[in-house]
């Protein structure tokens, strides 16, 4: 699906006054909800990142990696990144790329922090 609509970008691109021919975006109405999202940021973006650490700190728990009481600070730590991106993304319409790598900073601590708990073993 996302060949497709790559190829039909360029396609529109390259043959000209097709993409004068669409009609100009609007502003979506309560039918057509969702219908004008789409993936953006980079691959492993902010959310896909914190689902992520998520399932890992669940499975480093059951494998008995890091105590139950990391796994509990880990998880405060992993709520407190969701809450701000939560009111960045309100209070910007949108998380901003500066927010996105501010987001990326902190996650980058939390991992820090829990390949300490793990010994560098990740």
């Amino acid at each position: 699906m996302r060949r497709l609509l790559i190829i039909a970008g360029v396609a529109a691109l390259a043959i000209p006054g097709l993409a004068a021919a669409q009609p100009s975006p609007s502003t979506a109405d309560a039918g057509d909800y969702g219908a004008d999202s789409a993936y953006s940021g980079a691959p492993m973006g902010v959310a896909t990142r914190e689902d992520h650490f998520e399932r890992e700190i669940q499975r480093s728990v059951d494998s008995g990696t890091i105590s139950d009481y990391d796994a509990q600070q880990d998880r405060r730590i992993l709520a407190s990144i969701r809450d701000r991106e939560q009111a960045l993304d309100i209070d910007h319409g949108g998380l901003t790329p500066d927010d996105q790598a501010s987001l990326n900073d902190n996650l980058n601590t939390l991992r820090a922090r829990m390949n300490q708990q793990m010994g560098d073993s990740y």
